[in-house]
């Protein structure tokens, strides 16, 4: 039976024995784990490698982004189409994943949490790769109305138009 090393992520490896020649060149300093226990030793990177931690990195945004999911379609403030919480809120009736504290802009809506934001002017969203450049508003928004269907700011048809009174007096 195969032993197989400890996993610092939590993720599950498989390990099966590969012939693996030694390096080429003087320039795979990568350090190698050998396991014994059969004819051909089994010689692991992932742990030095880039890619592995990405992966990891990549699950625990897919984890964030079904629990983000899970909880906007479940809150209240979508089903009666209400302004929802900032980053950073007291909890209150609104108990949203802890990772929108970390991920979020604080202060702002909590859907900030679901774009990339390197800098203020340029925003990737998490679920379609759409970017808006420039404008934070339009990229809440983006994701209000593109992902979640929510529509907290519309003007009712049944508001006055006072205001054209004014501008339209007689002589």
């Amino acid at each position: 039976m195969e032993s197989k090393p400890p996993d610092p992520h939590g993720m599950q490896i498989g390990l099966q024995p590969v012939s693996v020649p030694p390096p080429d060149s003087e320039q795979d300093e990568t350090p190698h784990v050998q396991y014994p226990g059969s004819e051909e030793a089994v010689r692991l990177r992932a742990f030095s490698d880039p890619r592995m931690e990405a992966v990891a990195e990549k699950r625990e945004d897919i984890i964030f982004l079904a629990d983000f999911i899970t909880w906007v379609t479940q809150a209240d403030f979508l089903r009666f189409q209400a302004p929802e919480p900032m980053v950073g809120d007291t909890p209150g009736n609104y108990h949203y994943p802890v990772a929108v504290n970390t991920l979020g802009i604080s202060g702002q809506s909590v859907y900030t949490a679901l774009f990339h934001h390197l800098d203020m002017e340029t925003f990737t969203c998490r679920l379609c790769a759409h970017i808006v450049k420039d404008e934070l508003e339009d990229a809440i928004t983006h994701q209000r109305i593109a992902h979640f269907r929510h529509y907290p700011y519309r003007c009712l048809t049944t508001q006055t138009q006072w205001y054209v009174c004014l501008f339209f007096k007689g002589p």
